[in-house]
């Protein structure tokens, strides 16, 4: 398995209703103990914006590289 360092991580709603979470930490305990990959959802790191679409994103370090990903609530994403 490679060596996966969260830089940074944020999950909440953008625009009119912005509220976010940094959500660092926690993204980077459960890859350390799940794998590469989780799915994102309001069960995973609360409801930062009742009633609001929210998304995803991450920067992170993976072999030397680094790489950022981003999506929607419900959606699984994979850091590799």
């Amino acid at each position: 398995m490679n060596s996966i360092s969260i830089i940074g991580a944020c999950y909440g709603a953008y625009g009119e209703a912005a509220k976010t979470f940094d959500v660092t930490s926690k993204v980077q305990k459960l890859i350390t103990r799940s794998g590469d990959s989780l799915e994102v959802d309001n069960h995973m790191f609360n409801d930062p914006c009742p009633g609001h679409s929210k998304h995803f994103g991450a920067v992170y370090k993976v072999n030397g590289q680094t790489k950022a990903v981003a999506c929607k609530e419900g959606q699984l994403v994979t850091f590799a």
